[in-house]
């Protein structure tokens, strides 16, 4: 594997696990001399570097592991927003369910 540091916007890339409620979730960022990981994800998401809990799984990563880390990912990312749909369609269904059940409770 090429050791080659990968850049991005000057800086090397991170990957790290953030940890938080209600679902942890994976990011692409940068950590600074100080040790401290900074994203633009995180800062959209509102989410406050110094109290969260987070562990950089990578850092510094070469060109190979930042494409190869991507496509997994883009792909965790997929069946995530899958899972979701699907999680809210079973909700949808067990309303229903439950409506139809309760009808046929009162005799209607």
């Amino acid at each position: 594997m090429n050791d080659q540091k990968f850049l991005l916007n000057g800086k090397t890339v991170a990957f790290a696990y953030i940890i938080t409620e209600p679902e942890p979730f994976y990011c692409f960022g940068n950590v600074t001399k100080d040790g401290v990981f900074e994203s633009e994800t995180l800062k959209k998401k509102g989410i406050d570097v110094s109290s969260a809990k987070i562990e950089i799984i990578f850092n510094e990563m070469s060109k190979e592991e930042f494409c190869h880390i991507g496509d997994l990912k883009m792909a965790l990312d997929s069946v995530n927003e899958t899972l979701c749909k699907v999680l809210h369609t079973k909700r949808l269904l067990e309303g229903s369910l439950y409506a139809l059940l309760m009808k046929g409770e009162k005799g209607e």
